[in-house]
């Protein structure tokens, strides 16, 4: 994990880093607190195409 930014008490946003096979990606998540559980509510990601 990157960041973690508490919004309030039951809301969040994650900015991680992972990899699908070769390709890295930034993937960017806003989650909300429900019964005592985090949940994701969106998602957008980012790649970069890149030649090698």
């Amino acid at each position: 994990m990157v960041s973690i930014e508490f919004a309030g008490p039951v809301t969040a946003f994650v900015r991680l880093n992972c990899a699908i096979g070769p390709k890295p990606f930034t993937d960017l998540l806003s989650l909300v607190k429900v019964d005592g559980r985090w949940q994701i509510v969106s998602k957008v990601f980012h790649f970069d195409l890149q030649s090698n």
